[in-house]
This record gives structure tokens, sequence and C-alpha cells, in this order.
């Protein structure tokens, strides 16, 4: 009973790590073609798989997320995509923890190109005096570059002049707690 129970369970991992691999195949081929949508479906299909990989897996798991988001945030550009690219990126510079890692290196091009995109993006409307949209856009590019804290500043100074005062106070506190 016991040999019964050991092969069902070596067998069940066996193909989890199976349709894991599929997924990350599939999304890496849909990105490759630029069918975002296609990748992004086929990565939430491997999300609950994930947790059991292994960091290798793992580590492509996140590259593959934060590249598909980060090909959304080019054709919708929402608040929503950037963050989930720059959690996956984020994640991914953790688990790797290395600045050589294989994806971390593969990652920080598009990483960066956001960040400037953003960033340029966040100034405009500041200089225009569109506060609203300056407050999401500069806190999205702190979101991104956590070292760069002078974006959370600047976030902080949009949210006050757009007289969103509990998002100002948030962002002045959060930069205070990190001094």
């Amino acid at each position: 009973m016991k040999k019964q129970i050991l092969l069902l369970l070596t067998l069940f991992v066996s193909l989890t790590t199976f349709a894991q691999k599929n997924e990350l195949k599939a999304a890496e081929k849909a990105l490759k073609k630029m069918d975002y949508a296609t990748a992004k479906s086929s990565l939430d299909q491997a999300e609950s798989l994930i947790s059991n990989a292994d960091d290798k897996t793992k580590a492509k798991f996140y590259y593959l997320k934060g590249e598909t988001y980060a090909g959304l945030s080019k054709t919708a550009p929402t608040a929503d995509n950037y963050n989930t690219a720059a959690g996956a990126y984020n994640s991914l510079f953790a688990l790797e923890n290395s600045p050589n890692g294989k994806y971390t290196k593969l990652a920080e091009p598009t990483m960066n190109t956001m960040i400037t995109d953003l960033s340029s993006k966040g100034i405009k409307s500041y200089q225009d005096k569109n506060y609203s949209a300056a407050k999401t856009e500069l806190y999205q590019v702190y979101n991104l570059s956590k070292k760069d804290t002078a974006f959370l500043e600047y976030a902080a100074n949009a949210a006050y002049l757009d007289k969103d005062y509990d998002v100002a106070l948030k962002d002045f506190t959060e930069l205070k707690d990190l001094f």
C-alpha cells in the first residue's frame, strides 16, 4: 500500500513539473511572436504550479511574466500592467540575487526601458500640471526602481499638488521610513 501511494505521489509531482514546463514553453513561444495575451494566459495557468518549482524554473517564470506584462504595458499602459511587471522583475532579482544571473541579465534592458519611458511620461505629466497622472506614473517608476527614492518624493509632491492628501501622506511617510 505504501509503495502505491509513493508511486502516485511521484507520478503527480512529475506531471506537475511537466505541466509547468509546457506552460512556460508556450508563454515563451507567444512572447517571441509578441502575442502577449496568449503568453499571459499560459503564465496564468502555470502560476498556481510555480510555488513547488525549483529556483531555475521560478526564475524563468518571473522573467517571462515580467516580459509579458512589460509588453502589455506598451499596448495597454495601465497601472496594473506596470506594477505586475515590476513585481515580477523584483521577484526575479530577489530570487537570483546576483547581477550575473541568467534571467537578470535578460530582464535588465526591458526594465531600464520601462523606467525611462515611464519616468519621461511622469515628468511630462508633472510639467503639464496633470498631477493626477503624474503621481501614479512617478510612483510606478519608484516601484520599478526602488533604489531611486527621488521618484517617490516626486510622486508625493504630485499627490500633494493634486490635493490627494491621503496618498501624499502615505508616500511621504514611506519616504521618511526609508531613512
